[in-house]
C-alpha cells in the first residue's frame, strides 16, 4: 500500500477513536463531556452526547441516554427549585433541542471506519474508496465540530456572563482533532492512490517495452533479415 496509504488509515483509525470517545460522553460515562459548570450552590453539572448529569453531593443524577436533551428539569432538581439562573444562562439552544443533531458523531465514527477499511486496502480501487469516504467523513465531521462550538460556547458564555465557572469539556478538543486527522487521512490516502496509479502505469509500460523487445529479437538477429 505505501507509506501514504498507511499514514492515512493511521489517521482515520486515530479519528475514529476520537470520535467514538465523544460519543460515549456523559452521561454514558463521566470521563468525556462537552461543556462542565459549577452551579454556584457546590454542585456540577456537565453536558454530553446523550444528556447531562449533575454532581452534588456524590450523588449523580442524569437524564435519560437518549437522542436529544432538555436540562431545565435536572437543573431545577439539582438546585432544589431554585437553579440560580443558570438554566436561563444557558440559553435557547441547549435547552430547545439541538442536541439532536449531536448524533451525527457515531455516525461520522462510522464513516471514519470505513476509510480505515478502504484505506488499508492493497489495490487502487480500495485507495480511492478511501480517500472518497474519508474526504465525506471530514466533510461531516467539520459539520459537527460547527454544531459542537455553535452550541457549547454560547452556553459557556451566557454561564460565564451569569457569574458561573463554565468550561468546555475534552469532548470538544476529541471533535476537533478527529476533524484534524481526517483531512490529513483524506489527503495522505488520496496521494496514495495517485502513487499506486503512477506504479501501475509503470509497470505496465516495462512489460509493455520488455513484450516488444522480446518479440523483435536480439540486435543481430534483425540486422542478418533485413540483408
Amino acid at each position: 500500500m505505501g507509506l501514504f496509504g498507511h499514514f492515512g488509515a493511521l489517521c482515520a483509525f486515530a479519528a475514529m477513536v476520537c470520535l467514538i470517545l465523544a460519543s460515549i460522553s456523559v452521561p454514558v460515562t463521566n470521563v468525556f463531556f462537552y461543556l462542565e459548570a459549577n452551579t454556584g450552590n457546590g454542585g456540577t453539572l456537565k453536558l454530553g452526547n446523550w444528556g447531562a448529569c449533575a454532581y452534588q453531593g456524590g450523588v449523580k443524577s442524569c437524564t435519560a441516554q437518549k437522542l436529544g436533551y432538555h436540562i431545565d428539569q435536572l437543573v431545577d432538581q439539582l438546585a432544589g427549585g431554585n437553579n440560580n439562573g443558570i438554566g436561563n444562562a444557558l440559553g435557547s439552544d441547549v435547552k430547545n433541542g439541538l442536541t439532536y443533531a449531536l448524533v451525527i458523531a457515531p455516525i461520522t465514527a462510522g464513516l471514519a471506519a470505513l476509510a480505515v477499511l478502504f484505506g488499508a486496502g492493497s489495490n487502487l480501487i480500495g485507495h480511492i474508496l478511501g480517500s472518497i469516504v474519508a474526504f465525506f467523513a471530514w466533510i461531516v465531521s467539520v459539520v459537527l465540530l460547527g454544531i459542537v462550538l455553535g452550541l457549547f460556547i454560547p452556553a459557556r458564555s451566557n454561564l460565564r456572563d451569569a457569574g458561573f465557572n463554565a468550561n468546555l469539556g475534552n469532548s470538544v478538543w476529541l471533535v476537533l482533532a478527529a476533524c484534524a486527522l481526517l483531512l490529513i487521512a483524506t489527503l495522505t490516502i488520496c496521494c496514495g492512490s495517485l502513487k499506486s496509479r503512477r506504479d501501475k502505469r509503470r509497470s505496465g509500460y516495462a512489460a509493455d517495452q520488455a513484450q516488444m523487445s522480446e518479440k523483435r529479437g536480439p540486435f543481430w538477429r534483425r540486422n542478418r533479415s533485413t540483408v
